[in-house]
């Protein structure tokens, strides 16, 4: 949506609000001395890309470009699906603390895993491929008939 089509009946102020993909301008604006002057919010909440960046990662690569092009105010905010990531975007979200520890891992070895608390100190989240994912079994050792959960609890 265009923000000059935005302006409310009045004439005096307006907000127009754009989404593309997992970025959000908002544009608000109000009109002083015959002009209108308009103001750029962009919230950004991306999910992790896989084994590379985190939702955080991901959307401060994202902030940082949109700062090269424009003068605008900015925030970034985690965001998950449900799988990977999941427990990095609550605890950076919600707030929280992460624990480690050892596990056994998908194919009967020991490995490290990490799980979060969150900062009401009443809830836990955790990932299963922490302990359990494909990503621990070496390439060799891809059997589901010999691989265990065993070790997420």
């Amino acid at each position: 949506q265009n923000p000059q089509n935005a302006a409310t009946s009045s004439g005096v102020s307006g907000q127009s609000t754009v989404i593309i993909e997992e970025i959000v301008l908002i544009f608000t604006g109000s009109r002083t001395d015959g002009r209108m002057e308009w103001n750029m919010k962009v919230v950004i909440a991306m999910d992790s890309f896989k084994g590379s960046l985190s939702s955080i990662n991901a959307g401060n690569a994202a902030k940082a470009g949109i700062e090269r092009v424009c003068n605008a105010e900015i925030i970034v905010k985690p965001l998950a699906d449900g799988g990977e990531g999941t427990t990095d975007a609550l605890i950076e979200g919600l707030g929280g603390e992460y624990v480690t520890l050892s596990v056994t891992g998908p194919l009967g070895e020991k490995t490290t895993a990490k799980y979060g608390i969150l900062s009401d100190k009443k809830t836990a989240v955790m990932e299963i491929a922490e302990a359990a994912g494909i990503v621990l079994a070496k390439r060799q050792g891809l059997n589901p008939l010999k691989a265990t959960t065993y070790g997420v609890g």
